[in-house]
This record gives structure tokens, C-alpha cells and sequence, in this order.
């Protein structure tokens, strides 16, 4: 996938129901983008 369709997936996946309960706190859709851009 290109690497700018990744902001877009950390924003829809910020609001998924799994990442209310992972056992690390996410707090915004920032921090799965850093995660998503440091695997890509």
C-alpha cells in the first residue's frame, strides 16, 4: 500500500473497538500512525 493512505488508516482504526482495549493505552490516532509508518 502506498504510504499515504496510512493517516487514513490510523484515523479509522483509532476508533475501532479492539484499541479500547489494548493492553497499552492508545490515545490518538497519532501513535498508531508512528507504528504504521515505522512497519512500512
Amino acid at each position: 500500500m502506498p504510504q499515504d493512505v496510512l493517516p487514513g488508516i490510523a484515523e479509522h482504526t483509532a476508533h475501532d473497538f479492539v484499541v479500547a482495549t489494548n493492553p497499552r493505552p492508545v490515545r490518538s490516532s497519532s501513535e498508531l500512525l508512528e507504528v504504521l509508518q515505522a512497519v512500512w
